[in-house]
């Protein structure tokens, strides 16, 4: 049972615990947000490698269908670890792949991934893709993030 899952998940210590919690019971998980909050323990955790195997984990599975939520713990995650390739390649199955619409948050993750490393002119593009292809007024953090 799905609930079952989310009560042990909260007693695990350590992002390997976790992912194998989720590995062994890979055929019960019928929900997104059981590797959402899978990913956010780990994120928290700053096991970033594991929520890449558990985002990885999700989209193969069959049975569960991502939302813009579980998509925005993985950019957000990606974003922190400074893996900003990671963050565009998951925003473009997002859209394309599974046809979920960007809102502000995804694109401040996107903003923010983009920091580290510098990168101002793909920053201004996807400052411009959120403003004028999406028509999205951007929030705080998104301009914090510029």
């Amino acid at each position: 049972c799905n609930r079952d899952i989310i009560i042990v998940l909260d007693t695990c210590q350590s992002a390997q615990q976790v992912v194998s919690l989720i590995q062994q019971n890979t055929k019960e998980v019928h929900h997104a947000s059981i590797y959402g909050k899978a990913m956010q323990k780990c994120h928290r955790l700053r096991d970033f490698p594991s929520v890449r195997t558990l985002f990885t984990m999700m989209l193969q599975n069959d049975d569960v269908v991502p939302s813009i939520i579980e998509f925005t713990i993985y950019i957000n995650s990606m974003a922190s670890s400074d893996r900003p390739a990671l963050c565009l390649k998951a925003f473009h199955s997002m859209i394309h792949k599974f046809g979920i619409a960007p809102n502000d948050t995804v694109f401040a993750c996107l903003l923010k991934a983009m920091q580290p490393r510098h990168q101002v002119a793909e920053a201004e593009r996807i400052w411009d893709m959120m403003v004028k292809q999406y028509n999205i007024r951007p929030n705080c953090v998104a301009y914090i993030a510029m």
